[in-house]
């Protein structure tokens, strides 16, 4: 999300999930949010002492979950690749004998 304003500003702030404020003083980036519905409020003063609020913005961070592989996926992994390496390995020697 990218907040603008059309007024120089002598502070801006916002609040995450119905949190205290956090002070701006730049360019700002939230990171490592829960999965889930959260909301945030952004709020301004300008220089002639005016403040405002924005609507409140609601989003839905939804991070993929890791996956793990079992133990029967990897030693399948591992058989395949072992066995296209010998299978490389067997064609290489054949070619190179003639």
């Amino acid at each position: 999300m990218v907040f603008t304003v059309n007024k120089p500003l002598t502070w801006a702030s916002y609040s995450l999930d119905g949190r205290q404020n956090i002070t701006v003083t730049g360019n700002d980036t939230i990171s490592n949010k829960s999965n889930g519905l959260h909301n945030l409020t952004v709020y301004a003063n300008d220089t002639f002492g005016n403040i405002g609020a924005s609507d409140r913005v609601n989003f839905l961070v939804a991070k993929p979950e890791p996956r793990v592989l079992s133990t029967t996926t990897v030693a399948a992994i591992s058989g395949a690749t072992s066995l296209m390496v010998d299978a490389g390995f067997v064609i290489y020697i054949k070619k190179h004998k003639r």
